[in-house]
């Protein structure tokens, strides 16, 4: 809260005073939230040929938005432009609010991940804002 001041006349004199401000500022949650359908960490196998899917929530339809994926080695950083990979969105929401992200991985699909665990990240390019998250893991066996 900010504090604001004023002066006011006491007798012949003047004096300053503390008030209480009329305005106040508070952080506001992100307008996107996302989490992983099926659980924090997932396993999968260089054999397997499979959708990633996230449940992202948004205080609007955000499939007309681009969304992309990047799968880093665990622990290796933030993502650079050449590490995203376009992702779909789902025809039908999930729930009201709650839309699904997804990317193919695997042989032949949009990423192929070697054996090892790697981080996932999400990207929503929306306008004006692109928020970009570090969602959770994956580990191919």
């Amino acid at each position: 809260m900010a504090v604001v001041t004023a002066l006011r006349r006491a007798g012949s004199t003047w004096g300053v005073r503390a008030i209480s401000s009329v305005w106040g500022v508070r952080r506001l949650p992100s307008t996107w939230s996302v989490r992983q359908i099926g659980g924090v960490v997932r396993f999968i196998s260089t054999l397997s040929l499979d959708y990633d899917r996230w449940a992202v929530t948004a205080s609007a339809d955000p499939t007309a938005d681009v969304v992309q994926f990047a799968y880093l080695a665990s622990g290796s950083g933030d993502p650079t432009a050449s590490d995203w990979v376009a992702g779909s969105w789902e025809a039908a929401a999930l729930s009201t609010g709650e839309w699904v992200a997804r990317i193919l991985i695997g042989p032949s699909g949009s990423v192929t991940l070697t054996r090892g665990t790697w981080d996932v990240w999400i990207k929503i390019t929306d306008s004006p804002t692109a928020p970009v998250r570090q969602v959770g893991t994956i580990t191919v066996s």
